[in-house]
């Protein structure tokens, strides 16, 4: 209740600006990312194993193009990924979107619309968060994008990889090499 509270404060305080919200979604393997700016939803399937970091990315990068179009110039973004906004904020570039995004919203900028970010805890009854959230749902079940997500998010599975043939190679060796 309390952060249904502080919500409406803040909603309130920023009531002239359009409110978007963001999630990404993850299902075993699948992953997706949604926005809901109401009426208006996008979404995308990612490729499989992306990782729930870059799907939170794509969905804040979907958030921004619908701000491009537009006719209102101020918006307030709700994400439930703080490490999302926190990569944004400290303008570490350890994620390619994140440099697409820190570079979309500086041309946002330029061309005169003003966006606030907020983080809002998930699962808490608000009620856009829970909508994009079944919406990213949703759109796991979708066909796959093209979209690219960087190697970065392939590096648990090639060290799975390299893990497992270095394991097998020492079971080989030691039945190979022990007295019967």
């Amino acid at each position: 209740m309390a952060f249904q509270s502080l919500f409406a404060e803040i909603r309130h305080t920023y009531s002239t600006h359009q409110p978007i919200y963001t999630d990404g979604s993850k299902d075993q393997e699948k992953m997706s990312a949604a926005m809901y700016a109401p009426p208006f939803i996008d979404t995308a399937r990612l490729p499989n194993n992306s990782s729930i970091f870059s799907a939170e990315l794509y969905a804040l990068l979907f958030e921004l193009q619908s701000i491009q179009s537009h006719k209102s110039s101020k918006f307030i973004v709700f994400t439930d990924s703080l490490s999302s906004l926190q990569s944004l904020s400290s303008f570490k570039i350890t994620h390619l979107l994140v440099l697409q995004l820190l570079e979309f919203y500086n041309f946002l900028l330029h061309k005169g619309k003003t966006i606030v970010f907020c983080w809002i805890p998930s699962q808490m009854g608000i009620r856009g968060n829970e909508k994009v959230d079944s919406i990213a749902k949703t759109a796991l079940n979708s066909d796959m994008s093209s979209f690219k997500v960087p190697y970065s998010d392939f590096k648990p599975f090639s060290r799975k990889y390299i893990n497992y043939f270095w394991q097998l190679e020492i079971v080989i060796n030691y039945i190979k090499y022990s007295p019967l």
